[in-house]
């Protein structure tokens, strides 16, 4: 089988996006499948070419994990303009063009992992002019969650444009998969046809389970607890994600306003995103909360051990409710108990897995003492974690995620 995957957003970035679509290139392709990934040079989140691609040429293939990766340099900045990231977009999406002549050997699928909309549209002619099955892998609900946090006016052209492309593709799309039941539904609910939604959700590698027990990991997290100078008495809360207005992280630092005279609690949130620098400012001269910088997977993994609790959240619009939050299923993977300000799917995984406790979101006097109760039962809280990874490999496990994906590619193209 022969599949081109199309994404924006891929490794060596990382984020939810990049990590679903590495994970599943590196998986087919270690299943025999011919897999070319088509993605932009690495600039996210920060809208700066990472260092070891700043002297690569505008369009270029490189092998990573075994896997052909072309490269399309795009236009980028450091900004929280909006519109300059989707000119990036629509950019990324006619740069995509040049693969419609030239090429050797045709795909057999194409799949679009949205958002954003505009690549997809491009992927869809990709398979159009190869004769191929045109797949839509959707993460989000764009462009609707644009307009519900506030980035988007639902009145405006653009959003009427932007709909009107968005259905197209999924009408197009000989499938579509989506990565939460509940986007799957909304789709449903909007007319598209039943029978070519599935729900195949974000996978956890076998990497992922069971950190926590780690001894090597362990003794390297004393390390960084003694270098971050953090009392050894002190509880962590730990918030580790994008920083965007997505993940309506005020919350957070007002709920740690609240804590200011617990001196034996101590808020970390690690990443970066177009809201941090909002996020730097209103908890300026809180003792009780700190910002660490976007970290590789295994200085993650350190701080998962040094944490007591963790915080999953999400704005509290309908359209994200659909989502399952970025680094919720890896956090409970690794035995961390999750104090979960969500409602919709997220909400759903933590209680059906009794691996957390959930609070209303964007409420942070109920996220303050969802906070202290976790810190101060640990019985129950100890229960919790080990719940969290028997959880997450009976339904979120990679390598069956990856499996059942491919099989369905199979049915798609009619097991060529």
């Amino acid at each position: 089988m022969n599949v081109w995957l199309v994404c924006q957003y891929y490794a060596p970035e990382r984020g939810a996006a990049q990590t679903r679509m590495s994970n599943l290139a590196k998986l087919w392709t270690a299943l025999k499948a011919s897999v070319t990934v088509i993605t932009a040079i690495p600039h996210t989140p920060h809208g700066e070419v990472m260092a070891e691609y700043k002297n690569k040429p505008g369009f270029f293939k490189e092998t990573l994990d075994g896997v052909p990766v072309w490269r399309h340099g795009v236009p980028h900045k450091k900004t929280t303009n909006h519109g300059y990231r989707l000119w990036g977009q629509l950019s990324f999406a006619l740069g995509l063009l040049r693969h419609l002549v030239g090429v050797k050997t045709p795909p057999q699928v194409v799949i679009a992992s949205t958002p954003p909309m505009f690549m997809a549209l491009s992927a869809w002619l990709m398979a159009k002019r190869y004769n191929a099955k045109f797949v839509m892998d959707v993460r989000a609900l764009w462009p609707s969650v644009l307009v519900q946090i506030g980035l988007l006016d639902h009145q405006s052209w653009q959003f009427r444009l932007f709909r009107k492309m968005e259905y197209f593709l999924y009408q197009k799309a000989h499938a579509i998969v989506a990565n939460s039941r509940g986007i799957a539904q909304h789709l449903v609910d909007s007319g598209i046809d039943p029978k070519k939604v599935f729900v195949l959700p974000d996978g956890v590698t076998d990497d992922c389970f069971n950190i926590r027990h780690d001894a090597s990991r362990q003794a390297k997290a004393l390390g960084l607890r003694n270098q971050l100078q953090i009392n050894p008495l002190t509880k962590v809360v730990l918030y580790d994600g994008p920083h965007s207005m997505a993940q309506a992280l005020g919350q957070v630092i007002d709920a740690a306003r609240y804590l200011m005279p617990r001196a034996d609690i101590l808020f970390l949130l690690i990443g970066d995103g177009d809201d941090k620098e909002r996020l730097q400012k209103i908890a300026r001269g809180m003792p009780n909360v700190q910002f660490i910088s976007g970290q590789s997977d295994e200085a993650r993994r350190l701080y998962y051990v040094l944490a007591d609790v963790a915080i999953s959240c999400h704005k509290d619009v309908p359209g994200i409710h659909t989502h399952i939050p970025p680094r919720l299923l890896e956090l409970l993977a690794a035995g961390l108990p999750v104090l979960a300000p969500l409602a919709g799917e997220g909400a759903e995984i933590v209680r059906r897995g009794a691996c957390g406790v959930v609070v209303p979101p964007e409420d942070p006097d109920k996220l303050a003492r969802g906070v202290v109760y976790m810190l101060e039962n640990s019985e129950k809280v100890a229960t919790m974690a080990a719940n969290g990874p028997k959880h997450i490999s009976q339904h979120y496990r990679h390598t069956v995620v990856g499996r059942q994906y491919l099989a369905l590619l199979q049915k798609v193209i009619g097991g060529q």
